[in-house]
């Protein structure tokens, strides 16, 4: 699995990040992902490498940070019942 389209920038297009997600999502073999990961990771700067990972790990927030996103749900669920009523 070749991820060519993918080139050393400056900074990651959210587009990239998305295809690479894509990629991983239709992916079942762990050393499939882990060839797909293996590809981006030397394209990225130093100051990606550690935001790519945590999205990667389905995380947003470094696990210092005391930030989350936990009330987001709820107020997606209370918005759309106001939209639906």
């Amino acid at each position: 699995m070749r991820l060519d389209n993918i080139t050393k920038t400056t900074i990651m297009l959210f587009k990239d990040f998305s295809q690479t997600c894509e990629q991983l999502e239709e992916t079942s073999g762990r050393l499939d992902m882990i060839d797909i990961i293996s590809q981006v990771l030397p394209t990225l700067s130093s100051e990606e490498l550690p935001v790519f990972v945590r999205f990667v790990m389905g995380r947003i927030f470094p696990d210092w940070s005391s930030k989350n996103l936990a009330s987001v749900p709820i107020f997606c669920m209370k918005q759309s019942a106001t939209w639906l009523a």
